[in-house]
Parts: C-alpha cells; structure tokens; sequence
C-alpha cells in the first residue's frame, strides 16, 4: 500500500443538525471576498456545483442567506458523497421545549414547534427558498427526525 492512499472500503457517515426554535433555521454566510483573504468565492463554487448536480432550482445567492448553514450542510453531503462516502444528514428537530418565557440573545421569545406537524410549514419556506424538489438523490439521504423534549 502507498503513504497516504487507503484500500479500505469507506466507511458510512451521519452528520447530524439539531434545532428546537424556528430562528435557529436561519442563518447567514459571513465569509469575505477571496481579495479580503476570505473564502466566498470557494463556498459559492461548491453551493453552485451541488445545486446545479442535483437539479435545485434556487440561485446560489438563495443559499448563502438566510439558510446558510441548512445550505452548506446539503454542499457537504453533496461532496461526501461525489467521493464515494456513503453519508447521510439527519437532522434533528426539537418538539414542544419549553423556555419557561426565556428570551433568546437577540432579545426574542423563540418559536418552540410543539410537534412536527408544526415544524412543516417552516421548514417548507426554508425548502422552496432553496428550491428544493424534494426528488433529487441527495434529498434521499437526507432525513428528518422529530423528537419530543
């Protein structure tokens, strides 16, 4: 065997997402322009190349704001997979957390769902504004659970 080169068959990866409040969906892309020692132009090339590959019909733009981080989890496992990782994304939804009229840091009561049913109408906005279709073969390995606190 050469340094560095492995015959091991890939082993399966589950990256995972958790969310209990309905603001936590959103997010957005603070990396600079490559001319501002930043990686933009690298994070824009890899959310087109998924975007494009997978037949989503959002523009990269869509997915760097205000779904950032629903977005690039989606380019990861787009990339796990085009190496021949057989990955998958579960992510975890929260049902019925009670803050007990806690705020959170930007001074907002948070939108706790207290059921998945609850969770659907978010997270369909959160879909079509990355124009997801849910039918393409990334979307098959992405996988909700809802889980009651």
């Amino acid at each position: 065997m050469q340094s560095g080169v492995s015959n091991r068959t890939p082993q399966p990866t589950i990256s995972s997402l958790k969310k209990a409040d309905v603001d936590e969906l959103q997010s957005t892309c603070t990396a600079k322009e490559a001319k501002q020692d930043g990686g933009l132009d690298k994070i824009k090339d890899a959310l087109r190349t998924t975007i494009k590959a997978n037949g989503f019909t959002a523009a990269v733009d869509h997915w760097l704001t205000p779904h950032y981080q629903y977005a690039n989890r989606l380019a990861h496992l787009h990339f796990l997979i085009e190496h021949r990782i057989p990955a998958r994304l579960v992510f975890i939804y929260f049902c019925g957390d009670n803050w007990c009229g806690k705020t959170l840091r930007n001074g907002k009561l948070p939108i706790c769902p207290k059921d998945a049913k609850a969770w659907a109408a978010p997270l369909e906005m959160l879909h079509d504004h990355l124009g997801l279709g849910g039918r393409s073969k990334l979307e098959e390995r992405v996988h909700n659970v809802f889980l009651r606190v």
